[in-house]
């Protein structure tokens, strides 16, 4: 959600440059309400764009799958679980939970069936763009001589994360919490099994045993919420989905973002914390090292005994600390910007501008 968002933003900004402007007036924007809501009236004064909901089988999914595009579609991301009709069908992928084994068990019947048809839209792409190198390996891997031309388009801080305003209101719920605790963490996430969100409980409780009293800030649906135990309730605080506006917010008034994710193709949530200045705590995994190298402590998703540890020894060395985030803003500081991604990204849909390698 936050790439289509950030892609849009830096569109509608597009539409004053010169080379630019016909192209992106000439595209048309089909956004989900998730999207809708967590872009501005002025970016959507600009494009041409209509708000679609998007589920499979609905009258709005059929009927706009059915109506054919002008040349080519692009979609971020997907899969749609279904193939829109034009001459040139384009797709951003990260559903790594459909091309790598799953990191939590054997998956159900379901799961098997959409990670199917999620790897047969994938074969019906003209072009598929990833993240990462890694991503485009795998994917590579998993189609097995069927893949189609691949780009690589890394991820980047929304600009509207940077810029945004403080939110008083959710300053004051996390303030609020504060008092009752020793350290707030927070993990802005949906409740996916591989963001093994059942991990916090056991880290909370390690934190406990060595006599701080930590607890967690995290984004949930209210039935996302309701499915957790009274364990992992009883050491969270839940502000509800937030919108990307508020990322800023709910980091910068946290002691640091936990990111006990199993499996990831490019989170967006570190590199936020990096550019905010914010100390991430991470899963020791290559998809989380690629992105922030030095500049995170790591810890196994598995052991909360280690976790802890590296979190308390986190905050009782507060130049350490500083060195990890200082790293942090450089290297997000070095990366491509969210215009960048959006040039790269418009330019493999205008057919101009190959991002090969960006």
């Amino acid at each position: 959600m936050q790439v289509a968002a950030s892609l849009l933003d830096e569109a509608a900004r597009l539409t004053a440059h010169p080379d630019w402007s016909p192209w992106v007036c000439a595209t048309h924007f089909e956004l989900s309400p998730s999207v809708a809501r967590n872009v501005s009236p002025t970016t959507l004064n600009k494009v041409r764009h209509a708000v679609r909901h998007r589920r499979p089988g609905s009258p709005s999914h059929i009927l706009s799958d059915l109506r054919r595009s002008s040349e080519s579609a692009l979609t971020v991301f997907g899969p749609l679980y279904s193939l829109p009709r034009c001459d040139r069908r384009l797709m951003g992928y990260a559903d790594v939970t459909s091309i790598y084994a799953s990191p939590t068990g054997t998956p159900g019947v379901k799961d098997r069936i959409r990670a199917h048809l999620s790897r047969l839209e994938l074969r019906a792409q003209h072009a598929v763009i990833v993240e990462t190198s890694a991503m485009r390996a795998r994917v590579e891997h998993v189609l097995a001589g069927h893949a189609p031309v691949m780009h690589v388009v890394p991820n980047a801080v929304n600009s509207r994360v940077l810029s945004a305003q403080r939110d008083e209101s959710i300053a004051l719920r996390i303030g609020k919490a504060r008092q009752d605790h020793d350290l707030l963490l927070a993990y802005p996430t949906r409740d996916y099994p591989h963001k093994n969100l059942e991990f916090l409980p056991a880290v909370a409780g390690e934190l406990a045993r060595i006599g701080v009293k930590a607890g967690f800030i995290v984004t949930l649906r209210p039935e996302e919420w309701d499915r957790r135990t009274p364990a992992f309730r009883a050491v969270c605080v839940n502000l509800g989905e937030v919108t990307i506006d508020q990322v800023a917010t709910v980091l910068k008034t946290s002691d640091g973002l936990f990111f006990p994710s199993l499996l990831e193709a490019y989170s967006a949530s570190p590199v936020e914390a990096m550019a905010l200045g914010v100390p991430v705590f991470a899963s020791d995994r290559d998809f989380v090292r690629t992105v922030c190298g030095d500049a995170a402590a790591y810890f196994d998703p598995h052991d909360g005994e280690r976790a802890a540890t590296v979190v308390f020894n986190g905050h009782n060395r507060p130049g350490d600390l500083r060195t990890r985030v200082e790293a942090g803003m450089r290297r997000v500081g070095k990366a491509p910007t969210a215009r960048d991604r959006a040039m790269a990204l418009l330019s493999t849909l205008y057919g101009s501008l190959p991002v090969e390698g960006t």
